[in-house]
């Protein structure tokens, strides 16, 4: 009876396996690495759009973006240039320009979800260069196994899980109608409340609540989503997001009360 056993569950675990192969060989994978005065993109050729694995190397994070048509990159440079200087007229412009489509930190990587065929651009507050590839028709792929995830809604508030694996994968979705918004992952003291987060970041007043460990993504525009592969010591974090709201006169989601405690275990 053991034997027959054996017998009968093999073909099961090795058509398993080989069914997990293919779903992940599906994945294409592109490599983006950031200097200072200019953004590589390797693995784009051939490239078809839909859920891609990305991986960041090099002087600071990078940010997937799809203009509308007329919207050029000197506009572009020229919006978020102002936009950091408080000017809300180029912030709206960029945010109904510009699909932003995630991105990670030097050494993060995930998947990003290139919506159709055309034209991508890459750019990073940490280079002068924009680098450019384009994608072929979607090609459907499967979205990787997570362990939790990270809602970004109306209000603006935090939805999602309250506790995940200390490394792993989270899902990051924005379910926000009208403006973009990024992931910050933030260690703080064991205990410490969203209220005192806030009280610190609208005054500066006191010492930080802040522990050292934390990452970041890039920004995702309303309905869209990313996988982010994460590895973080155990302990309490809080989620923010210092996206600038174009209809608060620039003032960053965080200090509008956008935060939310989690634990990494």
């Amino acid at each position: 009876m053991a034997c027959a056993a054996v017998m009968v569950t093999a073909p099961v675990l090795v058509s398993t396996t080989a069914t997990a192969r293919t779903a992940e060989a599906a994945i294409q994978s592109i490599t983006i690495k950031v200097a200072k005065q200019a953004i590589t993109v390797r693995g784009a050729r051939g490239l078809d759009a839909g859920r891609v694995k990305v991986n960041v190397k090099g002087a600071g994070a990078a940010e997937i973006v799809r203009f509308d048509r007329g919207y050029e990159d000197r506009e572009f440079m020229k919006d978020l240039a102002a936009a950091g200087k408080g000017d809300i007229k180029a912030l709206k412009r960029a945010i109904a320009n510009v699909e932003f489509l995630g991105g990670f930190e030097s050494g993060g990587s995930g998947t990003v979800v290139l919506p159709g065929a055309g034209e991508y651009t890459v750019f990073s507050f940490a280079s002068r260069d924009l680098a450019h590839f384009r994608a072929g028709a979607v090609r459907k792929a499967p979205k990787p196994d997570v362990d939790g995830k990270i809602v970004a809604r109306s209000g603006p508030t935090w939805g999602g899980s309250s506790m995940m694996p200390a490394k792993g994968a989270f899902w990051f979705k924005n379910a926000d109608r009208t403006v973009p918004h990024f992931v910050i992952l933030q260690q703080v003291e064991e205990g410490t409340t969203t209220d005192e987060v806030l009280k610190f970041l609208q005054t500066e007043e006191g010492p930080p609540p802040f522990l050292k460990a934390g990452m970041e993504t890039a920004s995702i525009s309303p309905g869209r989503s990313m996988t982010v592969n994460y590895d973080l010591p155990p302990g309490q974090y809080v989620i923010m997001c210092f996206f600038p709201d174009p209809n608060m006169g620039g003032m960053p989601h965080a200090l509008m009360g956008m935060l939310k405690m989690i634990h990494l275990h």
